[in-house]
């Protein structure tokens, strides 16, 4: 159901509203770049839609607390929580700020595709998606993440991390405690598989 949802909200509805208004758009790259534009807005508008839902407002909450976890990790080596109050929500390597590199990425490297059918725009859709978010992993992940003080970065990072202020909160020291304790567990458990690799005997 959350398949088809994201599939009908995200490329079956913008491709339909270009595809009615295709002959003011001659061009393949304003054609494309319009239904970028329109799956942006739909994407905003959905994340703007369920933060107002309660319960989803408390998720935001956990999420911030995620993010101020993961930055007193990086800056002290340990999920700290009286270093964890004093970092920011908003965090480099987020996957809401990745999903808006996802969706700008593709207006450009959709438009090669031009206009064909209906069918055949939401199949490239479809086919192309996974291939779009193995490039936008290795820039927005990997290399932002890594390089994130430089002023190209700044400039890529700036609006994934204001789209942040919509998927984020501010957490409560409790949830600040759960977000810290899920970190030490799952360190325990990559230290724990890495031990058991380290202790697999080398081939002669």
């Amino acid at each position: 159901v959350a398949l088809a949802l994201a599939v009908g909200l995200f490329v079956v509805i913008p491709l339909v509203v270009v595809k009615v208004f295709e002959d003011t758009f001659a061009n393949p790259f304003i054609f494309n770049l319009v239904e970028g534009v329109i799956r942006i807005a739909i994407f905003l508008l959905y994340i703007f839609g369920i933060s107002l839902i309660p319960d989803l407002r408390r998720v935001f909450m956990y999420h911030g607390a995620e993010h101020k976890v993961i930055h007193a990790y990086e800056s002290c080596g340990r999920p700290d929580m009286g270093e964890a109050e004093h970092h920011s929500t908003l965090h480099p390597r987020c996957g809401t700020g990745f999903l808006l590199i996802v969706m700008v990425l593709a207006v450009f490297l959709f438009a090669v595709i031009g206009k064909p059918s209906l069918p055949l725009l939401v199949l490239s859709r479809i086919v192309g998606i996974p291939i779009i978010v193995g490039i936008s992993y290795e820039i927005g992940i990997k290399w932002l993440g890594k390089h994130p003080d430089g002023p190209v970065a700044r400039l890529l990072l700036w609006p994934g991390l204001q789209l942040q202020r919509l998927t984020t909160r501010e957490p409560t020291p409790d949830q600040l405690e759960v977000a810290a304790a899920a970190l030490e567990e799952v360190m325990a458990m990559d230290q724990a598989e890495q031990q058991a690799v380290d202790a697999v005997p080398a081939p002669a």
